[in-house]
């Protein structure tokens, strides 16, 4: 069930942001890193980096799939990807709260 629940809430960012798609690079950049940040604080527990990461890798995925339409060349590759990510960065996932902290 966890996987599934995973999985299936996986493609929501992609639809229920979709309306960025057409805003400047810095904005999008701004708004991701909001929703990286926001997620990590949230899910952000010992023992739940590997999530954290999966949802970082699908949120860049996603942007990687709205640039690419912006474009009328078609599809971009992870290198052109990789480029765009060193200019706007968006944040690692990281671990806020320690179950084992008193």
């Amino acid at each position: 069930k966890q996987v599934a629940t995973f999985t299936r809430n996986r493609w929501q960012p992609s639809v229920k942001y979709a309306k960025y798609r057409h805003l400047p690079m810095t904005k999008q950049q701004a708004h991701l890193a909001r929703v990286i940040r926001g997620h990590c604080n949230y899910y952000g527990v010992t023992g739940n980096f590997d999530r954290l990461q999966a949802f970082r890798y699908w949120i860049i995925r996603i942007w990687k799939k709205w640039l690419s339409r912006r474009s009328w060349r078609g599809g971009s590759n992870w290198e052109w990807m990789n480029r765009i990510l060193l200019r706007y960065p968006l944040p690692r996932a990281r671990v806020v709260h320690s179950v084992y902290s008193t």
